[in-house]
């Protein structure tokens, strides 16, 4: 439901981020659960809100510089959160079938992802 709340505020967005990676390390296995869902929703809005590019250079189709550097913002911020996610890898087994049914979806959702998450 605030969903896109985070995606229009950056503060909040990044206050949001740092709350997850926080319950990443807790340890009670519901809350890194409850964090991995919560970054893989995250991806979903922030590639279907804007448009993602998987190609980390690619050329932008919009003429003006602020769109091309807002979009190059979301997809660092797409990476991020991957590159973190791909951290859980190493966290018990429920973490880590959390983790592949996300990708999955994730995947299924934005095919473009799919080359970034099999990194």
């Amino acid at each position: 439901a605030t969903l896109p709340l985070i995606s229009s505020i950056p503060d909040l967005k990044d206050h949001t981020i740092l709350v997850l990676r926080k319950a990443m390390f807790s340890r009670d296995t519901n809350h890194r659960t409850l964090a991995i869902k919560c970054f893989m929703h995250m991806i979903m809005s922030e590639t279907s809100s804007r448009g993602f590019e998987s190609e980390r250079f690619a050329s932008c189709s919009q003429p003006s510089e602020s769109q091309c550097h807002s979009r190059s913002s979301m997809d660092d911020i797409v990476q991020d959160l991957l590159g973190f996610l791909r951290r859980g890898m190493k966290q018990q087994y429920a973490l880590r079938q959390a983790l592949y049914n996300g990708f999955l979806k994730l995947a299924s959702f934005q095919p473009k992802l799919v080359r970034n998450i099999l990194e």
